[in-house]
């Protein structure tokens, strides 16, 4: 408010005592009035101008381009514009009911960020900001000397997830999530949307070097969870909790892949299973569960359609069944059609003394033939056929109650193992010829069976007693008629040792 007049002179009035002082006294009780309003520019030229009663509480501009705000006797605010240049500042707006205020970058820089600067670099010297209490919500903690990496949070729009992330100065910057103590309950854990717990990092471990990594992928690739550390071999511990079980895959997943066919072990870290690859492979070992009643299976599958099951004992070992030795190992199969001799050449050495050849559905091309056995020192290069180089003798009965040509020779071409063989539309024959002591440097010898449709309405049954005088070892047996080809399926067995 301005300050107003005591008197208005006039021309030619005289000036008294009185009226002088109540000027004067007008002046100096009304001081502040003398530049309120203010009608030019008031320059301080640095000097504080005091606010309060008690000269504690004052605005100052002695430094240059600089003004503080004294309270209690403290500079606590400085609006400091000393830096070179200035084009940016700070607007502090007020907010209506249900409003928050707002400290606001100005300037005429397009993108303008805002600094809090704790003083000091020691402990305190820290960037807190509360809650509505009081209580601390985020710590900007203890200063790193010479940092020049940081934590950048960035909002999101509608249907994208806010951020929260390492950045600076380096290329490749990790981010450090750590709880508070060692103890129970100290511990990273991330919830879901109903603040139920998804992950929890566990108690800390005293000295920890290891740890585990997620790591993401592209496309066609899949994310990848590893153990990572300071040791060289570092295992991972996937466990359920309590009597929980460990699942694998789920109800749509086509494999459980090994990456590199490692063994599984029990808890002593003993192999159990083990696993060989076979390049291309397209068979496989399926094993089958059942419900009560019925055992369950182990069976060869794949693209083939017939597989064989192979079960390989080591060394010496054996195949069991039940705590009992399988005694005998498949070695070969065959089914012909018209062939005029069926060899077996492969798989006949030392690993067994002592061979079965089971046969059935066996038809003769040309009726009423013979069946022989002949025998081979050479891997089948040339089996033996000299008029001496065999005997046997034969007992056999027909179903009419006659003899099947009980007979004999001590200086063959071959063993005869049957007589006379049908080769009608329902005629055929079955039986099984036992060679033993192949490795021997004895005489081998034969036991046969065989029983078969001799003419179109006769059954006929031998039993043949057979010598291959060859004091080496065979390595080679051969089926075949008297005259013509044959037919049918012949399997060949080892007997084991032990």
């Amino acid at each position: 408010m301005a300050l107003s007049r005591v008197k208005t002179w006039v021309s030619g009035e005289v000036l008294t005592a009185s009226d002088l002082n109540a000027e004067f006294n007008n002046i100096l009780n009304n001081a502040r009035s003398l530049i309120s309003p203010l009608t030019g520019t008031l320059d301080m030229d640095g000097y504080e101008l005091i606010l309060d009663g008690d000269a504690d509480t004052s605005l100052t501009a002695d430094t240059d381009d600089r003004v503080d705000v004294r309270l209690g006797g403290v500079d606590l605010f400085r609006f400091d514009g000393t830096a070179a240049s200035l084009v940016n500042g700070i607007d502090f707006i007020g907010a209506a009911t249900s409003a928050r205020p707002r400290v606001v970058v100005v300037g005429s820089d397009t993108n303008v960020g805002l600094a809090l600067r704790p003083k000091g670099t020691g402990s305190g010297a820290s960037v807190v900001i509360e809650d509505g209490n009081g209580n601390e919500v985020l710590i900007g903690d203890v200063a790193t000397a010479s940092a020049v990496n940081e934590l950048t949070a960035t909002n999101a729009a509608t249907g994208n997830r806010p951020v929260l992330k390492a950045s600076g100065g380096d290329t490749n910057v990790g981010l450090g999530v750590r709880p508070k103590g060692t103890g129970a309950g100290a511990s990273v854990v991330i919830e879901d949307g109903n603040g139920n717990e998804v992950l929890i990092a566990d108690v800390a471990t005293a000295s920890a070097v290891n740890e585990v990594t997620i790591t993401n992928a592209a496309t066609g690739a899949g994310p990848t969870l590893a153990a990572t550390g300071g040791d060289t071999n570092i295992p991972v511990t996937l466990k359920g909790k309590g009597t929980g079980k460990v699942v694998l895959g789920q109800a749509t997943s086509t494999e459980v892949q090994h990456a590199a066919d490692q063994p599984i072990t029990d808890s002593s870290g003993n192999e159990l299973l083990k696993f060989v690859k076979t390049a291309s492979a397209v068979n496989e070992v399926t094993v089958t569960n059942n419900s009560t009643g019925n055992a369950p299976s182990l069976s060869a599958t794949g693209g083939d359609t017939n597989i064989s099951l192979n079960l390989v004992p080591k060394g010496t070992g054996t195949v069991q069944a039940n705590g009992k030795t399988l005694a005998l190992e498949l070695i070969q199969p065959q089914t012909v059609s018209g062939v005029a001799t069926v060899d077996f050449t492969t798989g006949i050495d030392s690993t067994y003394d002592n061979y079965i050849i089971l046969m059935h559905d066996v038809v003769p091309a040309t009726d009423n033939v013979d069946l022989w056995l002949r025998m081979d020192t050479n891997g089948g290069a040339s089996f033996d056929a000299g008029a001496s180089d065999y005997a046997w003798t034969n007992v056999g009965n027909t179903d009419a109650g006659g003899t099947a040509g009980a007979s004999g020779d001590i200086a063959d071409a071959q063993i005869r193992l049957a007589l006379g063989l049908d080769n009608g539309a329902t005629a055929s024959l079955v039986g099984r010829v036992e060679i033993y002591g192949v490795n021997s440097s004895r005489h081998k010898w034969t036991n046969n069976h065989c029983t078969w449709f001799r003419d179109a309405s006769t059954i006929a049954a031998f039993h043949v007693g057979g010598r291959y005088l060859n004091t080496s070892a065979v390595n080679a047996f051969r089926i075949l008629t008297s005259s013509g080809n044959i037919s049918g399926t012949f399997i060949l067995y080892g007997v084991r040792k032990s």
